[in-house]
């Protein structure tokens, strides 16, 4: 008699973009740099003179050797804030983390079941899931046992309140939706990876800004050696009766002061959802204050963060979710491939480290 194999858990293949795919993206973002970017740049007031604009173009093009549509998306144009000395080509930013993470196995971040065991096993508090599903019929409890869909449905069915259902190797909250004990919901038979969750009961100050998400802090660090190195600290909010956060889903975000934990600075959307870049001090849903709102835990965080960065050598720069629970901080997830957009809209690009080594390793005069 034959022993049976051990199933090998592993997340679907990503399905390569055809050709004809990648020209409709790339055209799709074209169009939409144009209309959020550019065009706003005609009315805007508050310009520096345009000499002076000029001159700022040329010295990116002529330093990085790239087209300088931050220069518009960032508003480097007008003169109060003046950010044209802050900021770098976003992609020299995606260069050097892809530099700093080498040829890391990204599945290990990017399947939220196998990186939530992997941080426990190194000690650190992450966000249990109910079970996760790799495929059809392929199912595993937190704990890592196999279960049948039979005891995944009972799992479903003993759960008390609603769930949070996302993709198990998905990011920016896409195809993440909510569940409500469906007798027959779909995702238990189909061939995507799903990860379920309980929702989780946030930190009240954090709840009253909008308590239909969970608003979650985004921290990204950069390890040298063995010394994480804290860049920046974000709190994204759900906006709009969004029961996600993230800015893709047009939600707001708010710079976090590093030393005190307290929100000094007004939140904003991302362009796509909000052009004009309104201010916020206020949540325009719950008129809960942003401004001088100070994060519960802050320094718990910061330390479960700076733990966790040196305990994962596989990755030099990560993108981390933060949520914060009544008793204190845990770990959502983490992001190998995390997105600059939120790095730039709120915090001074060029005073962070990897800000500085993306500067030293890609400007052609050295730090002139």
């Amino acid at each position: 008699m034959t022993s049976q194999a051990p199933i090998v858990l592993s997340l679907p293949p990503v399905r390569e973009w055809s050709r004809a795919k990648k020209l409709r993206h790339k055209a799709f973002a074209f169009r939409r740099g144009v209309k959020d970017s550019v065009l706003p740049w005609f009315g805007m007031p508050g310009k520096k003179p345009f000499a002076t604009q000029l001159r700022e173009i040329v010295d990116i093009v002529v330093t990085y050797r790239r087209w300088p549509g931050y220069y518009f998306r960032y508003r480097a144009y007008l003169r109060e804030p003046d950010r044209a000395g802050e900021l770098l080509p976003p992609r020299i930013i995606e260069k050097m983390r892809s530099r700093l993470n080498g040829e890391c196995d990204y599945d290990i971040i990017v399947d939220k079941h196998r990186f939530r065991v992997l941080m426990e096993q190194r000690g650190f508090r992450g966000i249990r899931e109910v079970f996760s599903k790799y495929r059809a019929g392929q199912f595993v409890d937190a704990d890592g046992k196999m279960l049948t869909a039979a005891q995944a449905g009972a799992l479903l069915s003993a759960s008390e309140g609603d769930l949070f259902v996302k993709p198990l190797g998905g990011s920016l909250g896409k195809g993440a939706f909510v569940y409500r004990h469906d007798p027959a919901p779909a995702f238990m038979e189909d061939d995507a990876a799903w990860i379920v969750q309980e929702r989780i009961r946030q930190h009240p100050v954090l709840d009253a800004l909008h308590p239909g998400s969970l608003n979650t802090l985004r921290i990204v660090t950069t390890r040298i050696g063995d010394a994480p190195h804290i860049e920046f600290i974000t709190l994204r909010m759900g906006c709009g009766g969004s029961w996600i956060d993230n800015a893709d889903a047009g939600g707001l975000a708010a710079p976090v002061d590093l030393a005190t934990g307290i929100i000094s600075r007004t939140a904003t959307r991302r362009y796509e959802h909000d052009t004009a870049q309104q201010q916020h001090s206020v949540h325009p849903d719950t008129g809960a204050r942003i401004t001088g709102l100070e994060i519960p835990h802050y320094f718990e965080t910061l330390d479960l963060v700076r733990g966790a960065a040196a305990k994962l050598p596989e990755f030099a720069s990560v993108g981390w979710d933060i949520a914060i629970l009544p008793d204190g901080p845990a770990i959502l997830e983490a992001n190998g491939t995390w997105g600059v957009d939120i790095m730039f809209r709120h915090h001074i690009v060029r005073d962070t480290l990897i800000g500085r080594m993306a500067h030293e390793a890609f400007a052609r005069r050295g730090n002139g």
